[in-house]
């Protein structure tokens, strides 16, 4: 069969053939003016369509076709909603990702709305308050992403909604260690490491970050330092500077 001029797909044949053991091949031309050899059998299958361009321009046209659809993407990039869309979806069903033993592995899945549709998880979330927002799982933190039991959340509050939250009962009363912490002004990670080596929480709290520090400088300047009093804190840093200079001198 003579295929010298014919248009195949995006391939113009323009030489040929050349039979290589059994197989002739006919030099091409794709559209885009790449020349390549391609077996008479591929082309009359239809296997081979063009160089490659052709699947490049369907795959980005679907692509676009997907941003435009939701018109969620900056300069052919996710936003944030739709980064945190396809984490939610790949954390619950792609068993390749580190973290999927704590999502998937342990029972949690996407609804199938969410699951398949971007526009119905928008709609139901709504945009992200800011950047920092992330999907949270509340009020169980052990149930599925659906609506009723999602919301957009910051660090803090998806600190508070951790399975490893610790929840603490001290001076009357009983609530999550960060919001404590928050409460007395007291630094929430010096806190959780002391009672993590077996301090009880009021001993946490009450012993000074630095007992040497509010020794040197007296525990009145320790403390007005630590309520926010930053002079103090400046005075003592620059006595600190001075203490450590005379002695290395």
């Amino acid at each position: 069969m003579n295929l010298l001029g014919q248009i195949i797909n995006a391939w113009t044949v323009i030489a040929g053939p050349e039979t290589v053991g059994r197989h002739p091949q006919w030099e091409c031309r794709c559209r885009c003016g790449a020349i390549k050899l391609v077996f008479e059998t591929s082309l009359r299958s239809g296997k081979s369509q063009s160089c490659g361009c052709l699947h490049r321009e369907k795959v980005n046209e679907a692509l676009l076709a997907a941003r435009l659809s939701h018109r969620h993407t900056r300069s052919m990039t996710y936003t944030s909603e739709y980064a945190a869309w396809q984490s939610m979806r790949a954390r619950c069903c792609n068993p390749s990702r580190v973290d999927y033993p704590r999502y998937g592995g342990r029972g949690i899945k996407v609804c199938t709305q969410w699951r398949d549709s971007f526009e119905r998880f928008l709609a139901d979330m709504g945009p992200k308050p800011s950047t920092k927002h992330q999907i949270d799982r509340y009020p169980n933190n052990d149930g599925n992403y659906e609506p009723g039991n999602c919301r957009w959340a910051t660090p803090i509050q998806q600190a508070r909604n951790r399975r490893s939250s610790k929840v603490v009962v001290g001076f009357g009363g009983e609530l999550p260690l960060i919001e404590f912490c928050e409460v007395i002004g007291a630094h929430y990670k010096t806190v959780r490491q002391r009672m993590d080596r077996g301090s009880t929480f009021e001993k946490a709290v009450l012993t000074p970050r630095s007992a040497a520090w509010a020794a040197k400088y007296g525990r009145d300047v320790y403390d007005r330092a630590r309520l926010g009093d930053f002079k103090a804190k400046s005075a003592a840093k620059r006595a600190q500077k001075k203490l450590d200079f005379r002695t290395a001198a």
